[in-house]
């Protein structure tokens, strides 16, 4: 008598049936999305530093921001590439400054 391997649940079923109970992908994983390394300096005075890359360019920068007054959404320019390096809420930038990206990447 030859030894058979006994059969397992999913082994009597049919590819039909398997194909029924087998978890549908509906869309592929979709692609992280870029990020951007922040830093926030001296919060507690009037005059803040940031410390960030720009989102395009990945150029790093120092920016000092006023937030004292009227606050407002700033987009100011990267000093690099010329896009919107970041989105701030403040009253005015004072000054952006390139430097080298301490995340370098």
């Amino acid at each position: 008598m030859e030894y058979q391997k006994p059969k397992s649940y999913n082994s009597t079923q049919t590819e039909e049936t398997q194909s029924r109970h087998e978890k549908p992908r509906l869309h592929p994983e979709p692609k992280p999305e870029p990020c951007q390394h922040i830093k926030f300096l001296d919060c507690n005075k009037p005059t803040k530093r940031v410390i960030f890359e720009c989102y395009h360019c990945r150029q790093g920068i120092i920016a000092q921001l006023h937030s004292n007054g009227e606050i407002q959404r700033l987009e100011p320019p990267c000093p690099n590439c010329g896009k919107t390096a970041i989105r701030l809420e403040a009253t005015q930038v004072i000054s952006m400054t390139p430097i080298p990206s301490p995340w370098g990447e």
